[in-house]
């Protein structure tokens, strides 16, 4: 280890000095960087900022002894990453950070760039940015790395195995991480196609749904929401309610019913619509009768689906074990489950001749 320099030293003092600065500076840098993801909607899984600690600071001078001659020279004594889902959101972010801060371009890296094809190493941006006209901190760079889930995994890795740079692995190894380096950056770009597709899903769904097209449309937390959400049979039903109960209706989460339908046989969003027509009379006096027994002025949308498959069970006259077998889908717990199984019975004996 080499020693420091008289001058690394007094480096080492105005940092202590100036620490109190550059706390500051960090809390800005975090509110500037969180107000970018939250007016443009960045999904990231995480964000840290942080202030080089006086002991980190100095191992890095006693290693680069001689090399710094003024503070502002060591770029990284506030820093930032930001963690995001997708690759092209690192783009995002970075356009929307060179809006926010100036950015040292000469000092800063874009290392999915400058890697060999063939290379390995942590692919992230590096941004060496300046605060815009504040006048106590315009001069103090700071460093923020934006870099993917996968990216981040990797950088993880290569450290815990201690591994700074290529030329430090193994020949025997080397043609290891060579290949998972390539299936991560494989992997980073199918992520974004997963995305896009999920999209493309998502927008045909809503579509079909809305024209009454769902033939070939499988039940999946995205159609069941989407169902809920504008099937004109489904809606007709609450509006009534709300206009006659003065009900108030909030969406819930459905996807805990697929199992249930799946069970009933209601594979395709066509299934769930035949089955909530021919039951949609029953299904308003179940839920208008509860409405009333518990004086109830709120509910979700869960309720109704749930009434149209108890109506569906009845229609179909299920005896005991069957109605415990589809209600056990939904919940483990015995009383609850007793409880349910006996409710429905009590729904049989009222509504099976209606």
């Amino acid at each position: 280890m080499k020693k420091m320099t008289v001058r690394d030293k007094e480096l080492l003092k105005e940092f202590v000095e100036k620490r109190e600065v550059y706390e500051k500076l960090n809390s800005k840098v975090s509110e500037v960087i969180n107000s970018i993801i939250r007016e443009n909607s960045i999904f990231t899984m995480g964000v840290a900022t942080r202030v080089k600690e006086v002991a980190s600071l100095e191992g890095k001078l006693e290693k680069k002894s001689g090399k710094y001659k003024k503070l502002t020279d060591i770029t990284d004594l506030c820093g930032a990453r930001v963690i995001c889902y997708f690759s092209d959101t690192v783009d995002l972010f970075a356009k929307k950070l060179s809006e926010a801060f100036e950015i040292d371009r000469s000092n800063s890296i874009d290392k999915r760039e400058v890697w060999e094809a063939n290379a390995f190493g942590y692919l992230s941006l590096h941004y060496i940015c300046f605060i815009k006209g504040d006048e106590d901190y315009c001069n103090i760079p700071f460093e923020v790395q934006i870099r993917t889930v996968l990216q981040h995994a990797w950088a993880e890795i290569e450290h815990d195995l201690g591994y700074k740079s290529k030329f430090g692995v193994p020949r025997a190894i080397r043609r290891d991480f060579s290949r998972l380096a390539g299936l991560l950056e494989l992997a980073d770009k199918e992520f974004i196609a997963v995305r896009e597709n999920t999209i493309k899903y998502n927008q045909e769904t809503h579509q079909k749904i809305v024209q009454g097209d769902t033939d070939d449309v499988f039940i999946d937390f995205v159609s069941l929401t989407e169902f809920v959400k504008y099937n004109a049979e489904f809606n007709a039903i609450e509006d009534r309610l709300t206009a006659e109960k003065g009900l108030e209706i909030e969406f819930a989460n459905p996807d805990c019913f697929i199992s249930q339908l799946d069970w009933l046989g209601v594979k395709t969003i066509s299934d769930l619509s035949k089955m909530l027509e021919e039951t949609k009379d029953t299904v308003y006096e179940m839920v208008s009768e509860v409405i009333s027994e518990y004086e109830l002025d709120i509910t979700t949308t869960n309720m109704f689906l749930q009434y149209c498959m108890f109506a569906e069970i009845i229609k179909r006259n299920y005896h005991e074990e069957l109605i415990k077998q589809f209600v056990a889908l939904e919940t483990k717990d015995e009383k609850q489950l007793e409880r349910t199984v006996r409710n429905i019975e009590e729904m049989k004996k009222k509504y099976a001749a209606g």
